[in-house]
């Protein structure tokens, strides 16, 4: 495993802890990516592209998953993992990994103030469908006669 920078140990930590203790979505780990491009796993750079950073870090990763924050804070106690989150099925999470369409999206106006977090090469926003059938959280300018919202 390679060993990441402290500050980005304690990113990641805190971010994981903050999942798990305020949102409740059970943590588990998930390979990353080093410096030069290669994935923390065993396979390194051998390792399909895209897969670099974005598998589970040992096959039982599903029993593994958990909200304690003792637990998850000692994963990233010293080797550089990425916190991956299990969320639950009425969450959505919206993945844009094109700097090019992000820029493009904006031209629309605000997006909603949502749960986001940065991406290997975009962000990820997530959602969720409340009982109304709109989408959650709602844009400021948003129309809601058809009972969604439009970005």
């Amino acid at each position: 495993m390679t060993r990441a920078p402290s500050s980005r140990l304690t990113q990641l930590r805190r971010a994981a802890v903050a999942y798990a203790t305020e949102l409740h979505w059970p943590i588990y780990r998930q390979h990353g990516v080093t410096s030069d491009g290669a994935c923390t796993c065993w396979e390194r750079d051998q390792c399909r592209l895209e897969r670099r950073g974005k598998h589970a870090a040992g096959k039982g990763w599903r029993d593994e998953a958990t909200t304690d924050a003792a637990v998850i804070a000692s994963w990233f106690a010293l080797v550089q993992f990425n916190p991956a989150m299990m969320i639950p099925p009425s969450v959505a999470m919206i993945d844009i990994d094109d700097r090019q369409v992000i820029g493009h999206l904006a031209q629309y106006g605000p997006w909603p103030v949502a749960p986001t977090q940065r991406t290997g090469r975009g962000i990820g926003m997530f959602f969720r469908a409340p009982t109304d059938g709109g989408i959650w959280p709602r844009s400021p300018n948003a129309s809601t006669s058809r009972g969604s919202t439009q970005p």
